[in-house]
């Protein structure tokens, strides 16, 4: 049996957020998660940031101002940079 890697288990939650913090308005794909993933989504700014403070809330983190642009594009990104900030 396989067991599911912390980056997944992560997306899966980051998903859900985002879901969650548009109150339905984007929908995810649970199969879409690599580059770009949240860009075709269409996701507003406004959206996107009570994502990431929804996101800090999750997750305990605080987004740094140092954090590369290119994280914010996709799931698998967000999730690497979560479980690196956790030390995971």
């Amino acid at each position: 049996m396989k067991t599911e890697t912390e980056t997944n288990v992560i997306c899966k939650r980051l998903m859900a957020l985002l879901t969650d913090s548009t109150k339905g308005a984007v929908v995810t794909d649970p199969t879409d998660t690599g580059p770009d993933s949240i860009r075709r989504l269409g996701v507003s700014s406004t959206a996107m940031l009570e994502f990431l403070v929804a996101i800090e809330d999750e997750f305990g983190i605080e987004w740094d101002d140092e954090v590369d642009e290119a994280t914010f594009r996709s799931f698998d990104a967000i999730a690497d940079h979560i479980a690196a900030e956790r030390g995971s």
